[in-house]
């Protein structure tokens, strides 16, 4: 178990959040942890709330997915 967060930008362009996003996993990854984040971006297409929170949902699934699997030695989820 981990945490969840939800980060709302507004008028924020897309490389801006690719940019935020590997800025965060970097910093949380040199104090000595992980994180895996999915974002989701406006410009991928307006549609409700909830469908937005689920693709990034599933994004960050994908993510930690690829984590684990370049480092197999860490995967709690195993245990």
């Amino acid at each position: 178990g981990g945490d969840e967060f939800t980060i709302l930008g507004t008028h924020v362009k897309k490389i801006d959040l690719e940019k935020m996003s590997s800025d965060i996993k970097l910093d949380v990854e040199q104090k000595g942890y992980s994180c895996s984040i999915g974002i989701y971006h406006i410009d991928e297409g307006i549609v409700e709330i909830e469908k937005m929170l689920k693709i990034a949902e599933e994004r960050m699934y994908v993510d930690k997915t690829n984590y684990y699997n370049n480092h197999p030695e860490l995967d709690k989820r195993k245990r």
